[in-house]
């Protein structure tokens, strides 16, 4: 079925464990216009980064790759949510940061909606290449 469809988009949040050889081959033969890998947590973020790279290796691009990005989560702090979203665009793949959904505080809403726009992102990330 979906073969037969253009502009495929896989949304859900595609659990990096679950992406095998297999699973990579059968998303090629897709006309796929956006993949959407989780990384509910920090200690996902390895295999999340090992996805994202079997998919750049398999022809997809940033513009195909996003990424869902749970930050806030157990204490973490933004230097850390930070780090791992740079850590997640530099491995291919836009992030997109979901905040856990017990935090109330504006300024992780602030924090996850500049992490949220594609172009605020390639900003931050120029800007942090500039810098250093």
């Amino acid at each position: 079925m979906l073969k037969t469809q253009k502009q495929v988009e896989l949304k859900g949040g595609l659990d990096p464990r679950l992406m095998t050889g297999w699973f990579i081959e059968q998303v090629r033969g897709l006309r796929i216009r956006s993949l959407w890998v989780s990384a509910d947590h920090p200690s996902y973020e390895q295999q999340s980064i090992e996805a994202i790279g079997k998919l750049t290796r398999a022809g997809f691009t940033q513009r195909h790759i996003f990424c869902y990005v749970l930050v806030g989560w157990d204490g973490e702090t933004m230097h850390d949510a930070t780090a791992r979203l740079r850590r997640i665009y530099l491995a291919g793949a836009m992030p997109f940061a979901q905040p856990y959904d017990k935090i109330s505080d504006k300024a992780w809403r602030r924090f996850a909606k500049t992490w949220s726009r594609p172009a605020v992102t390639k900003a931050v990330m120029r800007e942090c290449a500039i810098s250093g």
